[in-house]
């Protein structure tokens, strides 16, 4: 397993010639099934790498058989697809507030933790702020089916808590 954080910013390298392409800014995965559909790369210009077009995630780079598996973003910046809604790490879920449909917080989004087998999102981890961090850690919210997903807020059935 791994956290998302520890994917964004990675550099994406070419494996035949050593280059890299650029870096990952962001990650896009289905609020269905939590399945990661890919991730969003920048260099001078913004392109999108599907999961399957990748050849390893390392623990420090991306790595990819060819510069030609990295796809214009204006070609894949769809936010729905075949009826799936997609969402991002970084410009949809990080930071979002966490509540039950009775109105309590839970915590915001700190992250996300993804199964590396399953090129799946298994769940949020939420934090509560810093000294509650510190004094009890970070909660893990796992992918279900009673969360929703809100403009501006995450909302969680009372039997998802």
């Amino acid at each position: 397993m791994y956290k998302g954080i520890e994917i964004i910013g990675l550099p994406v390298v070419e494996i035949n010639t050593g280059r890299v392409l650029g870096e990952v800014e962001d990650i896009i995965f289905s609020e269905f099934d939590g399945l990661v559909k890919g991730f969003v790369i920048r260099n001078k210009n913004k392109y999108f790498l599907e999961t399957h077009n990748i050849n390893r995630i390392g623990e420090d780079a991306i790595t990819v058989l060819s510069q030609d598996l990295l796809k214009p973003w204006e070609e894949h910046n769809t936010v729905e697809e075949n009826e799936q809604t997609f969402q991002t790490l970084n410009n949809t879920i990080f930071g979002e507030r966490v509540m039950t449909t009775s109105g309590k917080e839970v915590g915001k989004v700190k992250d996300l933790i993804i199964d590396e087998n399953k090129n799946s999102v298994i769940g949020f981890e939420l934090t509560e702020g810093v000294i509650q961090d510190l004094l009890e850690g970070r909660n893990l919210l796992p992918l279900s089916n009673n969360l929703i997903y809100g403009q501006d807020t995450l909302l969680l059935d009372e039997e998802g808590v």
